[in-house]
């Protein structure tokens, strides 16, 4: 876990409404974007939004802001829609 008072930012790529489909998705952008990605990872997480229902984010880790933003500046240049959503540690 990362410590400290700075805010972290995951970058969002695409949600869906299938876990599979995130799934499958989140495995072939980091293909797809693997240099872009400098070496951060994508992963799914599931959010449950009430009213709309629980969707799947590809997201990557936690990271600090000005590194979310360089990298989702990137995305955007080749085409990949992407922004950062501010990250929010679970509670224990």
């Amino acid at each position: 876990m990362i410590e400290g008072d700075e805010p972290l930012y995951m970058i969002q790529l695409a949600a869906f409404r299938n876990a599979e489909k995130a799934t499958e998705m989140a495995k072939i952008l980091s293909q797809k974007h693997k240099s872009r990605l400098q070496d951060v990872d994508l992963e799914t997480m599931s959010v449950d939004t009430g009213s709309n229902g629980i969707f799947y984010r590809i997201v990557s880790a936690p990271l600090p802001r000005p590194d979310a933003d360089k990298i989702c500046g990137v995305l955007r240049r080749s085409g990949q829609d992407c922004f950062l959503r501010k990250y929010t540690a679970p509670s224990p």
